[in-house]
């Protein structure tokens, strides 16, 4: 038996500890955790800016944060399925070389303190795993479009760049807005938007009790509007900023504007004009290697090709 026999038949010794990314298990805890990622992304910025919701997500932040680190153990014992059982090691001494002291400041402050709500400023660390939301995102568009509906391959995948650039205009928006409102509620500056909106709901209500977190969803909104008509480069001019801070803020947020709506432009042109890039040509050569393995798969038969002949074609492809 040579070399290569031995390190194949090794290859496929069973380990228990070993977790193979693409059963199913392994599947639904990771969309469980791609999940709590795109959760962490889009409400970790919210209640830093209003603090009073914080007691209300107690309990489920301790939930995410537990659920993190189980995840973190994980990564150890993890191996997707292009990587190898012997190359294990390296793939561990990569993760804490890696991520794997982000993913400790994310979590382990509010687990061990008991109060994971103190601590939502290290959260912002999870933004390091937004391209998850977005892994998890293009496997449902392709079992949707492409599985039950009957999409091709390049079609699909039109569709999922289209979605992957809508929610992150979705994203960045959110994650400005947010900004806004933290520039808005600096009490050290008079006449910031958010304390001059306050003050004028308390004239209109008659209610001088009245504080910015009985408004909260309704300055969010304002906010997400303001940011997202700039950096469209709409602008109504309805909101705007009345600060030093606001105004330096607002004339980023219209620079950003001005290269991102021109990027977002020609890229949803390029898009659904049926160009002929390198990621195109791929996509069509795929879509003729799926039609290719069909045959391949109604050809498995002794009559048709020797079984050894079709899992040596098989296992190379």
């Amino acid at each position: 038996m040579d070399l290569e026999n031995i390190n194949s038949q090794q290859e496929n010794v069973w380990r228990w500890y070993i977790i193979r990314t693409e059963n199913t298990l392994p599947q639904l805890w990771t969309l469980l955790v791609n999940s709590l990622t795109v959760y962490a992304m889009f409400v970790t910025p919210f209640v830093l800016v209003f603090s009073e919701t914080q007691a209300k997500l107690r309990s489920f932040e301790m939930f995410v944060d537990v659920c993190f680190t189980i995840d973190i153990i994980l990564n150890f014992f993890k191996l997707s399925a292009n990587q190898k059982e012997s190359e294990m090691k390296t793939y561990r001494i990569n993760y804490l070389k890696g991520l794997f002291f982000i993913d400790c400041i994310a979590v382990l402050p509010g687990l061990l303190s008991g109060d994971s709500t103190k601590f939502n400023m290290c959260k912002l660390a999870r933004f390091v795993h937004w391209y998850r939301f977005f892994d998890q995102l293009k496997l449902l568009v392709q079992i949707v479009l492409m599985n039950w509906l009957g999409h091709t391959r390049q079609k699909v995948s039109e569709y999922v760049d289209f979605i992957e650039l809508e929610l992150g205009v979705l994203l960045l928006t959110h994650i400005m807005a947010v900004l806004w409102i933290y520039i808005g509620t600096d009490d050290s500056v008079e006449g910031s938007w958010v304390n001059e909106f306050v003050n004028s709901q308390r004239e209109e209500l008659g209610d001088e009790t009245l504080d910015m977190y009985d408004f909260m969803w309704v300055i969010y909104f304002n906010a997400f509007y303001f940011i997202l008509t700039t950096i469209t480069t709409v602008g109504y001019g309805d909101i705007s900023g009345s600060t030093t801070n606001e105004y330096l803020f607002s004339m980023c947020v219209e620079f950003i504007g001005l290269t991102f709506f021109s990027f977002l432009t020609g890229t949803i042109s390029v898009m659904f004009s049926g160009d002929q890039s390198f990621e195109s040509l791929i996509n069509a050569r795929m879509e003729e290697l799926d039609l290719w393995l069909l045959r391949l798969e109604n050809c498995n038969s002794e009559e048709k090709i020797p079984n050894k002949l079709y899992h040596s074609i098989k296992e190379f492809i």
